[in-house]
């Protein structure tokens, strides 16, 4: 038995309600991969709402246990920090965590010895 949809669309929906192109260019913008020197908007700890430039850095775990090398990150255009992390990042961080993990085991048996 072929089920039938109740209602209209959702994008029908949000034209009613005024709010078609305002989350459609939100939606846009979060698809879309950022690229090194490209401009953004983030908060900073320090600045408060700043404009960041996007680059290549090699970022620290904030556990301390390793660096995940090369990562596009937003950086402050004021103070210097990372303060983004585009959802592309998301794979490279994972294998370096990765490695890391799988690294440890091996570092405590040799410490061991």
């Amino acid at each position: 038995m072929k089920k039938r949809r109740i209602g209209g669309s959702f994008d029908a929906f949000l034209k009613e309600e005024g709010l078609y192109e305002e989350v459609t260019a939100r939606a846009i913008k979060r698809v879309i991969a950022r690229m090194p020197g490209e401009k953004g908007k983030a908060i900073c700890e320090s600045d408060g709402r700043v404009s960041t430039t996007f680059r290549y850095r090699d970022v620290p775990f904030s556990d301390g246990s390793g660096i995940a090398k090369k990562i596009l990150v937003g950086v402050c255009d004021r103070c210097g920090k990372v303060v983004a992390i585009p959802p592309q990042s998301t794979p490279s961080i994972r294998a370096a965590n990765s490695l890391l993990a799988t690294a440890a085991p091996r570092l405590s048996r040799r410490d061991r010895s």
